[in-house]
């Protein structure tokens, strides 16, 4: 019995080193270490930087207009990776990434008015998925479509287009439109953690994440204390290891702020919720 004891103990101080609140799956340092991935494009239609360059830059600007979307949150720290190689495995070339995003562009559809004078129509399609790099899997894979109509008549009929003229186009707003779509989708699926900053009543509280963090109404979010083991070890007597006290749902959304609500109670001997308590989405919600 005491040896199992020990071992128990011994196996909790190798996983939870230091106490950092991660999540319940597994241990997770914010801000998350983000990969982005060039935007690959296999459509067929090219796209170059000027009338002289022949190098097709259609995912390149993808790639750009991804970044940008995720840079607007504190809770990542991005990494513009390299291409992978065909050789190489995307899990062990970048194990030091918590989440890596890969993207391509599938098709590029630019269709004519039927009727003289009629707006230029495009339609794009990039596929989008999400690794987690330490759960060794795909959490997100999903193809977003993109849509747009513009009346450009002088554009759209010339066989060489560069992005400076394609930017303001059908096909740029297109393109505009999937990132978005497809970036609000992917932050969706990473994790979130935030406090509760006001107490409204005994069940309802204000915390700091709203919709542009990527929460969305209805969310379950785990309310995280400290919990004090102590141990047989005398360098570290007590070990202070994550608890799940109390379940919390997204009531009403804001940009950066929302209520949430207790639904459920975790531990029946825990104090109420506090002022600067943790809050967290759990992995893909």
């Amino acid at each position: 019995m005491r040896k199992a004891l020990i071992l128990s103990l011994a196996l909790i101080l190798i996983i939870y080193p230091s106490f950092n609140l991660p999540s319940l799956d597994r241990t997770l340092d914010f801000p998350l270490a983000l990969g982005m991935l060039p935007i690959t494009n296999d459509s067929g239609v090219k796209i170059y930087p000027n009338k002289y360059e022949l190098r097709d830059v259609l995912g390149e600007e993808a790639t750009k207009m991804m970044l940008r979307y995720f840079r607007r949150f504190n809770r990542f720290k991005i990494h513009e990776l390299p291409p992978l190689k065909d050789t190489e495995d995307l899990y062990e070339k970048h194990e030091n990434m918590d989440f890596v995003v890969q993207g391509k562009i599938l098709s590029c559809i630019i269709k004519k008015g039927e009727t003289f004078g009629t707006n230029w129509s495009a339609k794009l399609e990039l596929e989008l998925k999400l690794y987690d790099i330490k759960g060794g899997k795909v959490v997100f894979d999903r193809v977003i479509l993109g849509t747009d109509r513009q009346f450009m008549i002088y554009l759209e009929d010339r066989e060489r287009k560069t992005w400076k003229e394609v930017e303001k186009s059908a096909l740029g707003g297109a393109l505009r439109k999937a990132i978005l779509e497809g970036a609000t989708l992917v932050a969706r699926y990473l994790p979130l953690r935030g406090r509760i900053i006001a107490i409204l009543d005994e069940k309802r509280f204000l915390i700091n994440l709203g919709e542009e963090d990527g929460l969305r109404k209805n969310d379950t979010l785990y309310l995280i204390r400290a919990q004090k083991i102590k141990t047989i070890d005398p360098k570290r007597p007590i070990v202070l290891l994550p608890q799940r006290v109390f379940d919390l749902q997204v009531k009403e959304l804001k940009a950066q702020e929302a209520v949430v609500e207790l639904i459920s109670v975790k531990d029946s001997e825990a104090e109420p919720p506090r002022e600067g308590d943790i809050v967290e989405r759990p992995l893909y919600p």
